[in-house]
């Protein structure tokens, strides 16, 4: 249940994050940083490693392809 709570906040605030980006900068931003790494510390203080593990490697592949997006779109 830990999990899937926490699987379900960091969607919502990349979600979050992508919608009103441009209205609200700064709550994206925070939105993007602080709730995914409250979730990856509740899943590893709760010791859902194998979750964490795929949740972090997504993570960070989603946020790869984002950055890459803007850097191809700016030139």
């Amino acid at each position: 249940m830990i999990a899937v709570f926490c699987i379900i906040a960091t969607f919502l605030s990349v979600l979050f994050a992508i919608m009103y980006r441009h209205k609200y900068p700064g709550y994206s931003i925070l939105a993007v940083a602080i709730i995914p790494a409250t979730s990856f510390y509740v899943l590893g203080k709760y010791q859902y490693t194998e979750v964490f593990i795929g949740f972090a490697i997504f993570y960070c592949v989603f946020g790869y392809i984002l950055t890459m997006k803007k850097i191809l779109l700016n030139h």
